[in-house]
């Protein structure tokens, strides 16, 4: 399970819009968060998770089956990891007039 964030989002488009047309203030693991953004991403053809930080995928021929990893723009191999997942799913959020923001929650030690 991801980190916890607690996220701001507008409901343009909701099913569920909030009273008075505010933000709506939710807590969701940076994996829900990431997984919304492949579901969005799904019903968009040609779109891709990693390119929304400027990463490319692409698949390296193994004897195994394929292997994924990604590039930048450089040509370079880069780690596209749970932080970058993360940016990435925040700007598929974001997209399309909506507003989406996750601000981390700091969670404390049990033994402080």
């Amino acid at each position: 399970m991801g980190s916890m964030y607690k996220t701001t989002m507008s409901a343009n488009s909701s099913r569920h819009p909030p009273p008075n047309g505010e933000n709506i203030e939710q807590m969701h693991t940076s994996d829900e968060i990431i997984h919304h953004a492949n579901e969005i991403l799904a019903q968009q053809m040609g779109l891709d998770l990693c390119s929304f930080v400027g990463l490319e995928e692409m698949l390296e021929p193994d004897d195994n089956g394929d292997k994924i990893y990604y590039v930048d723009k450089s040509g370079n191999r880069v780690a596209f990891t749970e932080e970058l997942q993360l940016e990435a799913a925040i700007a598929v959020l974001n997209t399309n007039g909506h507003y989406f923001a996750a601000t981390p929650i700091e969670t404390r030690n049990a033994a402080s």
